[in-house]
Parts: structure tokens; C-alpha cells; sequence
């Protein structure tokens, strides 16, 4: 809960971040869709234009709805592929950014930069792995990251050893320095990109 409560605004943008992820997959499955679709209806076309009489008008007309369906199909796969590098490819990114601002939050917090940096990252990778439409499976990742840096947290405290504790500690401080300090310059970049893209 104080994980919840702590970083509400963290957890919402994952949430945002997840939806959008979500929505832009969705739009290309469906663009893709229907630009299949009119190759399909091209095939059928190009099927009817080699049974029609020569230089009949049946054979002008199929010839001219093959030409149309290529043509919007080409348009649609071209619309996808833009989506995709367009939007698509910075979700990720602003994921990081996101992922990097709540482990920095943590470390801000108090809490040990490598037990912070594990936590952060396995949450990251578990929500990672929910599938599930728009809104309800966005907010189940949310909460399965939310779980994950939890139980990861538990491990840390309770199986791993002073000793090793101190020592990946050690190591990990400078890194974690960073990411605390740098937290707030990756939330505004991450701000910045969602900004121009939307």
C-alpha cells in the first residue's frame, strides 16, 4: 500500500503508458487487418478480370478494382508501419523513464539503491508480461509490477544475507546515485516525447 500511495503518479503514468502501448497494437492489428482484407478482394478482381471476354467492360472494371484495392491496401500497410515507428517505438522509452523515475522515487525514499534498482526492474519485467485489452489488462500490469517489486522486496529483506546484502549494495550505490539524481531529468525527457507524440 505505501508502495501504492508513495508513487501514485509513477503508477498512474505506467498505467497511461501501458494503455497507450495497448491501443497503438490494436490499431495496427486492425489496419493490417483490412489492408489483407483488399488484397484479398484485389486477388478475387484480378480472379474475375481473367474470366471476363478481352476489352470487355467487365474486364476494365476488374482491372481498375484490383488496381484500387493494391493501391488502398499499400496506403493502409504504410499507415501501420508509421504508427508503429511513429508512436509504437517510443512507448518503450517512455517506459524506462517511467521505470527509472519510480526506482529513483525509492531511492529518494530511503531505500537501498540495489533493493530499490532489483525491485524496480523485476516490476518493470513481470508487468511486461501481461496480456489483456485496454484499461483492465493495462491495469493488471500495473498491479502484477506493483506485486512483483513487492514480493522481490520481501526476498531482499528476509533470504538474502547481511553480507550479500552490503556487498551488492556497495556496487550498486554509484548506480543508484545516479538514477536518483537522474530521475527527474528521464521523467521530463519521458514527458517531452509523450508531449510530441500526442
Amino acid at each position: 500500500m505505501s508502495d501504492l500511495t508513495g508513487k501514485k503518479y509513477v503508477h498512474a503514468a505506467e498505467f497511461l503508458n501501458e494503455n497507450a502501448g495497448r491501443l497503438v497494437e490494436k490499431h495496427v492489428s486492425a489496419v493490417k487487418g483490412e489492408a489483407s482484407r483488399l488484397k484479398e478482394e484485389a486477388d478475387l478482381a484480378k480472379e474475375r478480370y481473367l474470366k471476363a471476354p478481352p476489352g470487355s467492360d467487365e474486364a476494365k472494371f476488374q482491372t481498375e478494382t484490383e488496381m484500387a484495392k493494391r493501391a488502398a491496401a499499400e496506403d493502409l500497410e504504410t499507415d501501420a508501419a508509421s504508427v508503429a515507428r511513429r508512436v509504437g517505438s517510443k512507448i518503450p522509452v517512455v517506459g524506462l523513464g517511467i521505470t527509472a523515475a519510480g526506482i529513483g522515487w525509492d531511492i529518494h525514499e530511503g531505500k537501498p539503491p540495489a533493493k530499490a534498482i532489483i525491485s524496480g526492474l523485476a516490476g518493470a519485467g513481470a508487468a511486461a508480461l501481461v496480456a489483456g485489452p485496454v484499461g483492465w489488462g493495462a491495469l493488471a500490469a500495473v498491479g502484477v509490477g506493483i506485486g512483483a517489486g513487492a514480493l522481490v522486496d520481501y526476498g531482499w529483506d528476509h533470504w538474502v544475507p547481511e553480507g550479500a546484502k552490503h556487498a551488492i549494495n556497495e556496487g550498486a550505490e554509484a548506480v543508484g546515485h545516479a538514477v536518483g539524481n537522474a530521475a527527474s531529468a528521464v521523467g521530463h525527457t519521458a514527458t517531452k516525447i509523450w508531449n510530441s507524440i500526442f
